[in-house]
């Protein structure tokens, strides 16, 4: 059990709706409902039952919740009366893949900071398995990892056996990436045989698809986002699959976006902390702040 639980719980009472809850939460609602579940399994009791007049809170889950709300309150008063002093300092660590929206969560989130608080916050930037590494380790408290959609099933296994917690952030459909020098960048979309003789680019090894590739097919596996955008700049006919960039970032470095005419591929963003670990409210409000971001995004 940690503050973040105890922060979802306390939402779908105020709301009265698991689906108000989760607007307000910047999550899905199949996500929340999972989290409350796993709750309420953690506590061996039901919290809530549903009725005409919405989600209410079962008597069990009443003194629950005025128990978390005072802890909650608690927190809040603890920030309050020592989160501007210099032995109290907001601390996050988190990891990530290069996800342009998370960088920008870092940031944002870093930048609201009072200028009189002391902190401590870092960010690493690593492939999905350094991530998995860092946070089930304990070298960070908070991660995110993207995967291809259809590879679902072998990383919620791979975060089981490492003892990880994982809650969706989003899923995002793809498109293919090119250099304005790319032929295919003057077409409106492009055909999965308009890729044949391309070089795919996949900046790691959790989102290649997991169907074998047809023959002829060429991939090149590369760990380091600038070797990437470099490859793309300066290699006409490379490419790859990625959610959509905001056009800032297209305009920089000369690349376009063009949906993939019949394709289904898509990415999954998941936020992971390792189970038992207590999330501060610091790590909480980053956590929010993520999935505004990541809500931005769709």
């Amino acid at each position: 059990m940690n503050l973040l639980q105890l922060k979802y719980a306390v939402e779908v009472a105020a709301t009265a709706s698991i689906t108000k809850a989760a607007e307000n939460l910047y999550m899905g609602q199949p996500n929340l409902s999972r989290a409350i579940r796993e709750l309420e399994e953690e506590l061996g009791v039901d919290l809530f039952r549903r009725t005409s007049r919405g989600i209410v809170p079962t008597a069990q889950g009443e003194a629950f919740l005025e128990r978390a709300r005072a802890v909650l309150r608690q927190m809040e008063a603890l920030e309050q009366a020592f989160g501007q002093g210099s032995r109290k300092a907001a601390c996050v660590s988190f990891a990530a893949p290069f996800v342009g929206y998370a960088a920008s969560a870092f940031a944002g989130f870093a930048a609201s900071l009072p200028p009189q608080q002391a902190a401590s916050i870092s960010y690493r930037e690593t492939s999905v398995q350094g991530v998995v590494d860092f946070v089930a380790q304990g070298e960070c408290r908070l991660g995110m990892v993207r995967y291809c959609a259809g590879r679902s099933r072998y990383f919620e296994r791979l975060f089981a056996q490492r003892g990880l917690v994982n809650e969706a952030l989003g899923t995002f459909a793809c498109a293919v990436l090119v250099s304005q020098n790319c032929p295919l960048a003057s077409q409106e979309a492009v055909e999965e045989a308009d890729l044949a003789q391309m070089l795919e680019i996949v900046p790691d090894e959790a989102l290649a698809a997991e169907a074998a590739r047809p023959a002829g097919r060429r991939r090149a596996y590369v760990y380091g986002r600038s070797a990437w955008l470099e490859m793309i700049k300066q290699m006409p006919h490379a490419y790859l699959w990625t959610p959509p960039l905001p056009q800032q970032v297209l305009d920089r470095y000369g690349f376009v976006m063009k949906p993939a005419a019949a394709s289904q591929r898509a990415v999954c963003d998941v936020l992971l902390y390792k189970k038992g670990v207590q999330l501060s409210q610091t790590d909480c409000d980053f956590v929010t702040a993520l999935r505004r971001c990541a809500g931005n995004e769709r």
